[in-house]
């Protein structure tokens, strides 16, 4: 089984950025440091198991070095002060994930292990299935496989501004059908096309993510006509309508990160 685990958002100043989720009613709980990567986190959890992950380098050369694609990731933070890295799904089998992702044509890299420990000491471990080539920005998904049975969003924690979950991941895509072999072969899960041909939904459990080619959304077009790929929205359900939240989290175009709340459908 495949679902939003969490979208990844890497930040250059740790502090800074929580206190502005937080100042837009999101709770942000900590997180901690992945051991021989130089990152650091703290999350916004959502409970049923997803989250929002803002992730920081607090040793660039440990980072660099010991990351896939580590460079990259350093040069976007150089860039801008916030940027969404990455779209990362949970599967609890990633061998056998790899497998079926290679018979439709999208490389992957062997899984690898990474652990940090919990705000009492206590190890958390998972696995990391990464896209071959270029992994930050990209519009192939990270895939994440939990080893240990505590999950950071097992429990659900409250918002000043009633969030209750992730609703809608929306991402740049440069080739819709190889992320429709992706999504509908690979991982079999409901697809759903557009009448324009440049816009498929895919649904995981009660959320959505959405892809999005060239012609209909300003910011897709953005981050495609720089060549870029990847996440450009992101939209959180709320428990009622308290008016609308919107935070572009990034200095600069063609990155950017909405954060929306809106009235959840009955």
């Amino acid at each position: 089984m495949t679902a939003i685990d969490h979208v990844m958002v890497g930040v250059t100043d740790l502090a800074s950025s929580a206190e502005r989720h937080r100042r837009l009613g999101f709770a942000v709980s900590r997180g901690g440091e992945h051991e021989g990567l130089g990152s650091v986190n703290e999350l916004i959890l959502f409970g049923g198991r997803t989250y929002v992950e803002l992730m920081a380098v607090r040793d660039r050369e440990a980072f660099g070095s010991g990351m896939f694609d580590g460079e990259r990731f350093l040069g976007l933070l150089d860039r801008f002060a916030e940027v969404p890295t990455a779209l990362v799904l949970a599967n609890d089998d990633l061998d056998r994930l790899r497998e079926r992702l290679a018979r439709v044509g999208v490389a992957m890299e062997p899984p690898i292990a990474v652990q940090r420990l919990d705000d009492e000491g206590r190890p958390v471990r998972w696995r990391l299935l990464l896209p071959s080539g270029r992994v930050w920005r990209d519009p192939r998904p990270i895939f994440i496989e939990w080893l240990t049975d505590r999950h950071p969003a097992d429990a659900a924690v409250p918002h000043a501004n009633g969030a209750l979950s992730l609703s809608r991941v929306t991402l740049a895509v440069p080739d819709l059908d190889a992320q429709v072999r992706l999504y509908g072969e690979a991982l079999g899960v409901p697809i759903e096309h557009d009448g324009d041909g440049a816009r498929v939904r895919v649904a995981l459990g009660d959320a959505t993510v959405e892809l999005i080619g060239h012609g209909v959304d300003a910011r897709a077009d953005a981050v495609l006509d720089a060549g870029e790929a990847g996440v450009v929205g992101l939209e959180v359900r709320v428990a009622a309508y308290a008016g609308e939240a919107a935070h572009v989290a990034t200095r600069g175009r063609p990155f950017e990160l909405l954060l929306r709340a809106r009235q959840r459908q009955a």
